[in-house]
């Protein structure tokens, strides 16, 4: 690891981030609410962009650190009638019956009124129809 540090721009694991690409066309009413290492948020109008990077299960502090980012949403984002959320990145978190393995990421969808619209989890979850494709799963909240 210490070669790998001292030898350049860091490229690929473990060195990954998070990232929101804009069109120039929307820069205008494009904001950037919050850029952390496994999290960022941009509000386009009324509409919340999130794009998180959560850790894998390799991670000691893995709960911790999936409680701290869903706790940063929260605090960033308001989850109200006027507004529109999408929430996309790679969460490697395993799902089975629409529950996740972290209680702190189930509560976090249960308590904001989020839908998880991923096709593995069938017609019934998304969204009036519609088909996000991002990385790993998609959760809205509109």
């Amino acid at each position: 690891m210490e070669k790998k540090l001292t030898s350049g721009v860091f490229r690929g694991r473990p060195f990954g981030g998070v990232a929101i690409l804009i069109r120039k066309a929307l820069a205008c009413c494009t904001t950037l609410i919050t850029n952390v290492d496994r999290l960022i948020i941009v509000k386009i109008g009324n509409v919340y962009v999130i794009n998180v990077y959560l850790p894998d299960s390799s991670v000691c502090n893995r709960d911790d650190i999936v409680s701290d980012i869903c706790g940063q949403i929260e605090a960033n984002v308001s989850f109200t009638a006027d507004t529109f959320v999408t929430l996309g990145g790679d969460f490697n978190l395993e799902f089975a019956d629409g529950k996740s393995c972290s209680k702190d990421f189930d509560s976090f969808i249960t308590d904001n009124d989020l839908v998880i619209c991923d096709s593995k989890f069938g017609d019934n979850r998304t969204m009036q129809g519609t088909h996000i494709a991002m990385s790993h799963v998609v959760v809205v909240h509109g």
